[in-house]
């Protein structure tokens, strides 16, 4: 686990979770910083005060990659419900969080070992996976920045790690223009 200071005066901390994505490391660059509220963030948007941790989950994963190779790990799901809170709700704490996990762990085989995944989804969108990217803890609270899971080729990823190259990355698509409607309507 990389742990950085920002040498201005904002004294910021960041851990790189991408680099190690478990649970244990997750757990431990959360320790020192119970008081502090617990924001997670997905591409600047943060989760709203009132959120609630609905499942933490120990899940065993066994496939078959596109090249044909076995696999299995296990991972640690931890289910964020994005709801408002009422007009005085607050993000929770780091040690309400921690809290949560503890009871948790006395019942469920969790793994400090496992992958850690964060489902994250509201009462419209559906829950999407996401992993930790990194953990910044500011003066004022603890924000964890995650990234969405992409679809991906192993073999391929393994390949081109080999070879020293990049995993290729492809531009969104360009938006499509709106269909013209004939004079007179569409429905006529």
């Amino acid at each position: 686990m990389t742990t950085t200071t920002d040498p201005s005066a904002s004294g910021e901390q960041v851990v790189d979770l991408a680099a190690d994505p478990t649970t244990g490391a997750f757990l431990a660059a959360l320790a020192p910083h119970a008081d502090r509220p617990l924001v997670f963030e997905h591409a600047g948007r943060r989760i709203l005060p009132g959120y609630h941790v609905t499942e933490v989950m120990a899940a065993t994963f066994a496939s078959m990659d596109c090249g044909g190779r076995p696999e299995q790990w296990q991972e640690t799901i931890v289910q964020l419900w994005d709801v408002p809170g009422d007009a005085d709700a607050a993000h929770m704490t780091v040690g309400k969080f921690l809290g949560i996990y503890g009871k948790v762990a006395v019942t469920v085989p969790v793994s400090g070992d496992a992958v850690l995944t964060i489902e994250w989804g509201d009462d419209v969108s559906p829950a999407l996976r996401h992993r930790p990217l990194r953990l910044r803890a500011t003066g004022d609270a603890v924000v964890v920045e995650v990234g969405a899971l992409q679809a991906t080729c192993k073999p391929r990823d393994d390949h081109h790690a080999a070879q020293g190259i990049d995993k290729p990355v492809l531009a969104p698509p360009p938006a499509l223009p709106l269909a013209q409607s004939p004079a007179g309507g569409c429905c006529t």
